[in-house]
């Protein structure tokens, strides 16, 4: 059997302890279930479905622009509404997987590696930040754009966000990737000296 080494070596030491990995999936489900009310890919609607209508009801959108489609939209009952764009489920499980990844990290680093170095650098918390205010276009209003209505600034906001969206995702991920990479470089030393 051949030994991994370097950073793919790591996250697979990482994922190889039960408890880490737990973590790691456990924190993953529920980043994912924040980001989706956060911004919006699960949302309550402003009146209910009428009852001809049967729920659950499931639509695939196929017609429209790169990105935007296919389009999943999902009627969980008369008032939540699940959708999802291509470019949202892909910054929605790129965010989780590296989530879950830095918490899964900082565990193995605490726990399992006897690494006491990383006390005040956890800036996964920080990272999925920028994440939280991207707005997509398959996606109904969030706690986000719910939070920046009352504040009086939601249509503006919203209008300035919205072109940036991937952008803000890419932004998080980037902060993650470099998080996951700063703790393994970390450990590493500490581990040599």
């Amino acid at each position: 059997m051949r030994l991994v080494t370097g950073f793919p070596g790591f996250l697979y030491r990482v994922l190889g302890v039960r408890q880490c990995r737990l973590i790691a999936v456990s924190s993953s489900l529920v980043f994912l279930l924040i980001y989706a009310l956060a911004v919006g890919m699960i949302f309550i609607l402003p009146s209910p479905l009428p009852e001809t209508i049967r729920t659950p009801l499931v639509q695939l959108i196929l017609e429209g622009p790169l990105g935007q489609v296919p389009w999943l939209v999902i009627y969980l009952n008369r008032y939540w509404v699940l959708s999802v764009s291509l470019e949202a489920a892909l910054a929605a499980s790129t965010l989780t997987v590296l989530f879950g990844l830095n918490v899964g990290a900082l565990l193995y680093a605490y726990r399992y590696a006897a690494c006491r170095c990383l006390y005040n650098v956890n800036l996964g918390g920080l990272a999925v930040l920028p994440a939280l205010f991207s707005v997509f276009a398959c996606c109904g209003g969030g706690l986000m754009t719910t939070l920046l209505f009352t504040l009086g600034l939601s249509g503006f906001v919203t209008s300035i966000l919205l072109p940036y969206g991937r952008v803000l995702a890419a932004v998080s991920a980037s902060l993650l990737l470099a998080n996951l990479v700063y703790i393994y470089v970390k450990l590493k030393r500490d581990i040599r000296n």
